[in-house]
């Protein structure tokens, strides 16, 4: 015969989850953030290098394609870097969310209320803790999609520094 999880033990178990969760995203958010400038920063002297040499007049056409698909790419990196800011906006404000969370559950257990009013309490820490799990899911997914956008990007470079 299986036992059943008490509500508390259920719910301090997805509470350590949670904790682990938050802990884990917000090192991936800090570290795709900084991936965006340490790129430009790594690359910079090769791309002004390569500007610098589009000012050369009567230049081949040929040569006039490959600076437009460098500032193409540029147009690319800074998009990229908006997109990356957005979603550094929305990890903190939802970090602030989990705080706030971590905060009153942290009272609540602290309190020792029993019966009704306790089951309430719980249950309402239940239902904010799979809201915030879900949305640190989204954002998780969301930094993934921006680390394959930043390899594409990555890739394109490789393409025109050896073109």
């Amino acid at each position: 015969m299986q036992q059943t999880e008490n509500p508390q033990d259920r719910f301090m178990n997805l509470h350590l989850e949670f904790v682990e969760q938050f802990k884990s995203i917000n090192s991936d958010m800090k570290t795709l953030y900084a991936m965006p400038h340490k790129f430009i920063e790594d690359n910079a002297s090769a791309i002004d290098q390569f500007l610098a040499t589009a000012s050369i007049p009567d230049a081949p056409d040929s040569f006039d394609r490959s600076v437009k698909g460098v500032k193409d790419f540029l147009y690319q990196i800074e998009d990229f870097k908006y997109q990356t800011m957005e979603l550094f906006f929305e990890h903190r404000s939802y970090s602030d969310k989990c705080v706030e969370y971590l905060r009153r559950s942290q009272e609540i257990r602290k309190s020792n209320i029993s019966g009704i009013k306790s089951t309430k309490m719980l249950n309402g820490l239940m239902e904010e803790l799979t809201a915030l799990r879900f949305g640190l899911t989204r954002l998780r997914e969301k930094g993934g999609e921006m680390m394959i956008q930043l390899n594409a990007i990555q890739g394109k470079w490789q393409n025109i520094k050896s073109s």
